[in-house]
């Protein structure tokens, strides 16, 4: 009897053991991931200054190509809260073809991402002419390593961890440093983009813009009367892992004409049958 009282009193305490440290386990991951985001996502939600007025201009999307998945997604929302857009990818071989197939306005590279480490998918820009800027993202890796990924033509090396006031602000400096002027305010007929505030005027008034209508607008009054299918919209606007459906471009669309209406804009988004939207004077 007292045999069997022993094997079910061991029996009842290794299983309440082991309940009692799953669920311990998942409370320690659960608050490390919360103090984790807690580290790397901005202090508050206002825009840092000049985040894409800078002299060398502010592309609309930026390359993050991090082998920790959410680690990538923290730093997609941290730029995504400045108006910044952002793909990612967590393999070295798929930033070298993200990178040669679009038109980045930076790229955040993992110095030691599987596939292919950072130096080396910058070493692989650099001989096809693309002079992208390029910061790599260190950890642990030696000394010796963060400089030939600078030594293979990176602009910039930033070592984790760091605050994302950091990381904003050597972004907003390495676009300075770019060649080609963007200018801060787009203007087409009586329509202004200012993309500092994020809202469009005439000279009957001006109306904010969300963030995805921000970067529609954007797109197109950088390249005026140039087509774009919805599916290219999709693809630079939402980006390439988007999980939106392709309605929300119509819907973005239909807002814009909407305010520049109400605005009596001279400029509309039209549609060309079979082929996309092109933004050009009415």
């Amino acid at each position: 009897m007292w045999m069997k009282f022993f094997c079910v009193y061991n029996s009842f305490t290794f299983s309440a053991f082991f309940e009692y440290s799953m669920n311990f386990l998942s409370i320690f991951v659960f608050v490390y991931a919360f103090f984790i985001f807690l580290w790397y996502a901005p202090s508050s939600s206002r825009d840092y200054p000049g985040t894409r007025k800078t002299a060398g201009g502010v592309l609309m999307r930026l390359l993050i190509a991090e082998g920790d998945a959410a680690f990538a997604h923290i730093l997609k929302t941290t730029l995504e809260r400045q108006k910044y857009g952002a793909d990612i990818v967590t393999d070295g071989n798929d930033a070298l073809d993200y990178a040669l197939s679009d038109n980045y306005g930076a790229i955040l590279l993992d110095l030691s991402l599987p596939g292919m480490g950072g130096a080396e998918v910058t070493a692989a820009l650099r001989r096809e002419g693309q002079q992208v800027p390029v910061m790599l993202l260190a950890g642990a890796e030696p000394v010796k390593d963060r400089v030939a990924g600078l030594d293979a033509g990176a602009d910039d090396c930033l070592v984790r961890p760091f605050a994302s006031t950091e990381l904003l602000a050597r972004i907003r400096a390495m676009l300075r440093r770019g060649s080609v002027y963007v200018p801060g305010v787009l203007t087409l007929g009586s329509l202004t983009l200012d993309t500092s505030a994020y809202r469009m005027s005439t000279p009957a008034g001006a109306a904010p813009l969300n963030n995805k209508e921000f970067q529609v607008l954007e797109l197109f009054m950088r390249s005026p009367r140039s087509v774009f299918s919805a599916q290219q919209l999709m693809e630079r606007v939402w980006g390439w892992d988007a999980r939106a459906e392709i309605n929300v471009v119509w819907t973005n669309i239909a807002s814009l004409r909407r305010k520049m209406a109400a605005l009596q804009a001279d400029v509309t988004i039209r549609l060309v049958r079979g082929v996309g939207y092109v933004l050009e004077v009415a």
